[in-house]
C-alpha cells in the first residue's frame, strides 16, 4: 500500500534454530538416524548436506528452509515453530509441500464463519408473552420516542419494572446516538434503552452504530443469551433496517479467538425482534437470509484480514477460494493460474511484484454462475469484482520504515481481496438469478531480496503497457493493472476493484470512510446507493485527469507513483488506463476502514456494499 508501511517478517527465532540444527548436526548425526521416518534424498552423507547448505548462507531464511527440505532434513520434525507456509505449527509439513492441501491454518481462517448459520433470528409480534426468554432485552429510542414516553407519563413494562418511570425520574438518558442506558437486570435477565439519536437522521448508518451498541453489551453477558430487540411504533417501516441491525448484530458479536490458547463462545444464541403484527407481516423471510448470508462472508473476511500474514498466504487465500467454490453447491467455478501460466498471458506487471518472496503467487478467478443463467443468457449481466491480494506488503525497496509507517498492519493490505471471497461467499448462498460475477484476486508478497524489483525497472502489463516503477511500495497498482487487463478480457460489462491502496486515501477521508473513484455516473450511483443499503460509508472522490501528467515517465509509458500530491487520485487514473474501452469500471480504496485501530481488529468492511450491489444488478434477489 503506498504510503502507508509494513511489518516486519519476523525471522530472528527461525535464523536462530537453523544455526543450532546446522552446528550440532554432527552431534545428533547418529540419533537422527535412529528416528523412525528419516531419510535424505540423495547419496551424499549428511554432513556434506549440511555443510552445503551451511555455505550457502542464510540471506533468504525461508529460502534456506526450502533448500533443508530439498536435501530430505525435515527440520519442523525436531522443533516445532511455525514456518512460512501453510503448515502452523504442523509436524512434518515444510514449505513447498502440498500448498493447497487442507491444514490447520484453513480450517482457523475458514471454519469460523461458518457459526453464523447456528444462530436464529426470530420475527415475533407483539403479545403478552412476547417476552419469554429474552435475556437481553434492547429498546432502542430516539431522542422524540423518548420524550413522548417521559411527557405522557407512558410506561414500558417489562419483567414487572416500569421503565419509563425510571427512565422519567432517576435517568439521565437522552436517547442520543451512542447512549445506553440498563434500567433493570435481575439474573440472566437484563433491561437495556439504546439511544438512536434524533427520528430524522436516523438511517442505515445509524443503525450499525445501535447494533455495534447491542454487541457490546452482549459481550458484558457471562454466559449465551437470547437478544430481544423490542422495536416500538417510531422503528421505520422499511425491512432493510432489520436486515441491517441482524448483520449488524451478528458481525459485530463474533469473537475472534483462533489464536488464543483460551477459547472464548459466542455469547448471542438467538435475535428476536419483536414489534406488532402489522409490521411482521411487512417484513420479507428474505431478509433474514440475506444478512445471514452477507454476515457470514464479513466474517470470513474480517478473520482473513486479522489472520497473520504467516497464516494468511497467496496459497492460502487460493485454498480459501477452492473451499468456498467446493461449499456452493456447483455455483462457482475457480481456476487457479500459476506463475507459469500468469507468464504465459505476460502478467509481467503483476508477477514483478513477487520476484522477491519465496512463496509462489496465485492467481485467483471463480466464477459464479446461477443454475437459471443457461436459460436466460441475453438478460445475464457479467460483472467483475477485482480484490487487491498483497499477504503482505514490505514496501519491496523502497521500504516501510519509521513509526507511522503501519509496517506492523501490513497483514492488512490484502483487505481487498479479502472482501471479494467474502462477497463471494456470500453469493455462493443468496444465489441470485440473471447475474453471471467473475470474482478475481491476483495474490502475492511484496517482500525484499536479490531478485526482487529495483526503483527504476521497467515492467510490461499483460495489455503491452510498460511501466517504469518508480517506487517499489506502489505495487498494489502493479498487481491490479494486470488483474484489470483479465476481467475485461471475460465479457465483462462493469468491474468494481476493491482495495487498500493508499494512506493518501486515509488521510483525505480518515478511519470510517472508503473512497469511491469512477468516470461513470450510473455506476458511482449504484455503488452509492448499494453503500447506504448497507451502513458501509463511500464517499466519490474526483479524478481530475491532469493530474495524470504526474505519472507520465520519460522511458516507458507510465509510471506506478506520482510526485505525492492527490495520491488516492493518480492511484486510480493510473488504474484507468488497464480498463478496456465500454466496461464501466470504479475503484474502492478502502485502506481507512479495513481496520478498526482502537479494537484492533479487522472490520470486513466492503462485503456488504458489493453484495448489495450485485443483487441491485439483477433487481431483485434470489428466493
Amino acid at each position: 500500500m503506498a504510503g502507508v508501511s509494513v511489518y516486519g517478517s519476523g525471522y530472528f527465532s527461525l535464523l536462530q534454530r537453523q544455526r543450532y540444527f546446522l552446528k550440532q548436526s554432527r552431534k545428533n548425526l547418529m540419533w537422527m538416524k535412529l528416528q523412525p521416518g528419516f531419510k535424505t534424498s540423495s547419496t551424499l552423507p549428511l554432513p556434506a548436506k549440511i555443510m552445503k547448505i551451511k555455505t550457502r548462507g542464510f540471506t533468504n531464511s525461508r529460502a534456506a528452509l526450502l533448500e533443508s527440505t530439498a536435501v530430505g532434513i525435515n527440520i519442523n520434525r525436531y522443533f516445532n515453530f511455525c514456518c512460512r507456509d501453510n503448515s502452523y505449527q504442523q509436524p512434518n509439513r515444510c514449505a513447498g509441500k502440498s500448498e493447497m492441501s487442507t491444514s490447520t491454518s484453513a480450517r482457523l481462517v475458514y471454519e469460523n464463519s461458518s457459526r453464523v448459520k447456528d444462530i436464529d433470528i426470530d420475527m415475533l409480534g407483539m403479545k403478552e408473552n412476547s417476552l419469554d426468554g429474552i435475556d437481553l432485552c434492547c429498546i432502542p429510542m430516539t431522542v422524540e420516542a423518548l420524550e413522548k414516553l417521559i411527557s405522557e407519563d407512558n410506561n414500558v413494562v417489562v419483567g414487572d419494572q416500569q421503565h419509563g418511570q425510571f427512565l422519567k425520574t432517576e435517568s439521565n438518558f437522552k436517547g442520543k446516538l451512542g447512549e445506553w442506558k440498563c434500567t433493570w437486570k435481575c439474573g440472566k435477565q437484563s433491561v437495556v434503552f439504546i439511544g438512536c439519536g434524533s427520528q430524522e437522521a436516523f438511517d442505515e448508518y445509524a443503525a450499525t452504530l445501535v447494533a455495534r451498541n447491542i454487541a457490546a453489551r452482549l459481550q458484558e453477558e457471562k454466559e449465551t443469551v437470547t437478544v430481544g430487540i423490542l422495536c416500538g411504533d417510531w422503528w421505520p417501516h422499511s425491512s432493510s433496517f432489520v436486515g441491517i441491525l441482524t448483520e449488524s448484530i451478528l458481525k459485530q458479536s463474533h469473537v475472534d479467538c483462533r489464536f488464543k490458547r483460551e477459547k472464548q463462545p459466542s455469547k448471542l444464541n438467538c435475535i428476536s425482534f419483536i414489534f406488532d403484527q402489522e409490521k411482521q407481516r411487512e417484513l420479507d423471510s428474505r431478509v433474514v437470509k440475506k444478512s445471514k448470508a452477507i454476515a457470514e462472508g464479513s466474517i470470513l473476511c474480517r478473520e482473513l484480514v486479522s489472520a497473520p500474514a504467516n497464516i494468511v498466504t497467496p496459497a492460502m487465500l487460493a485454498r480459501i477460494a477452492t473451499s468456498v467454490a467446493d461449499e456452493s453447491d456447483g455455483s462457482i467455478e475457480t481456476n487457479i493460474l500459476e506463475k507459469s501460466e500468469c507468464e504465459a498471458l505476460g502478467m509481467g506487471a503483476y508477477l514483478s511484484v513477487s520476484k522477491a518472496s519465496a512463496l509462489p503467487p496465485k492467481f485467483i478467478h471463480m466464477i459464479y454462475k446461477s443454475k437459471s443463467n443457461k436459460y436466460n443468457q441475453e438478460s445475464v449481466r457479467k460483472v467483475a469484482v477485482i480484490g487487491k491480494g498483497v499477504t503482505f506488503d514490505s514496501g519491496g525497496y523502497n521500504i516501510k520504515s519509521g513509526p507511522f509507517s503501519l509496517i506492523e498492519l501490513m497483514k492488512f493490505d490484502m483487505g481487498g481481496a479479502a472482501s471479494v471471497l467474502g462477497c463471494a461467499k456470500a453469493v455462493s448462498l443468496l444465489k441470485p438469478k440473471d447475474v453471471e460475477v467473475h470474482f478475481v484476486v491476483a495474490a502475492c508478497e511484496n517482500m525484499i531480496s536479490g531478485t526482487g524489483l529495483h526503483p527504476g525497472d521497467i515492467v510490461q502489463a499483460s495489455n503491452g503497457t510498460t511501466i517504469e516503477v518508480n517506487n517499489t511500495d506502489a505495487e498494489g497498482r502493479l498487481t491490479l493493472a494486470d488483474a484489470l487487463v483479465y476481467a475485461g478480457d471475460q465479457g465483462v460489462t462493469e468491474i468494481v476493484d476493491v482495495a487498500t491502496l493508499t494512506g493518501a486515501c486515509i488521510v483525505a477521508l480518515g478511519d470510517d470512510i472508503g473512497g469511491l473513484f469512477t468516470p461513470s455516473d450510473r455506476l458511482a450511483g449504484a455503488i452509492e446507493d448499494a453503500s447506504r443499503s448497507s451502513g458501509e460509508l463511500i464517499h466519490r472522490m474526483p479524478l481530475h485527469k491532469n493530474y495524470m501528467e504526474q505519472m507520465k515517465s520519460n522511458v516507458a509509458d507510465l509510471k506506478n507513483a506520482g510526485k505525492g500530491a492527490a495520491g488516492s487520485i493518480t492511484a486510480a487514473l493510473f488504474l484507468n488506463e488497464f480498463v478496456k474501452d465500454g466496461i464501466e469500471w470504479a475503484h474502492l480504496d478502502i485502506a481507512g476502514p479495513v481496520w478498526n485501530a482502537k479494537k484492533e481488529e479487522a472490520t470486513g468492511f466492503g462485503v456488504s456494499t458489493l453484495v448489495e450491489w450485485i443483487l441491485q444488478a439483477h433487481d431483485g434477489q434470489s428466493k
